[in-house]
């Protein structure tokens, strides 16, 4: 037996990008950043911020919620498996990370610039008996923050 399950609770830093493939097939790539705050410890040692930059990918009818209700700045909780593949380009080896979501639920308030109150849409992934919840502001989402705003 083997576990392959990855949680990331972070901000969208940029907004999704959706790829089309020649079958009509779709999936939408969200850049996720998350982190810890810099703080000095009590004998005066500074620790720096930490930042991680995640992509992760969903397919399926993620794409068409995340198209709609997902946008920079928000909040998003994102369960997935983490898979690694590497190409060559110019004779160089380049390496990848992504995670492949599983689930995703927007955090309510998770955009500072939203304050509505959140209602809950249900995400098929890939059957009836595999849903997902989403929570999505009824507001107006079209507002992002530039990474300074974020709280870490």
């Amino acid at each position: 037996m083997s576990v392959n399950k990855v949680i990331l609770l972070g901000y969208v830093w940029k907004d999704p990008e959706v790829k089309k493939f020649k079958n009509g097939g779709e999936t939408v790539k969200v850049s996720l950043v998350t982190g810890k705050k810099g703080y000095t410890t009590q004998d005066g040692k500074e620790v720096p911020e930490q930042r991680d930059w995640h992509t992760v990918i969903f397919g399926g009818n993620f794409v068409n919620f995340i198209q709609k209700c997902v946008a920079k700045g928000d909040q998003l909780y994102v369960e997935g498996e983490i898979h690694y593949r590497d190409y060559e380009r110019d004779g160089v080896k380049h390496f990848v990370t992504e995670i492949f979501g599983t689930a995703v639920s927007l955090i309510p308030n998770g955009n500072k610039k939203n304050e509505a109150k959140p209602r809950e849409i249900p995400v098929n992934s890939r059957s009836a008996e595999n849903r997902q919840h989403a929570y999505v502001p009824t507001s107006d989402m079209s507002g992002g923050s530039d990474l300074e705003d974020l709280p870490f």
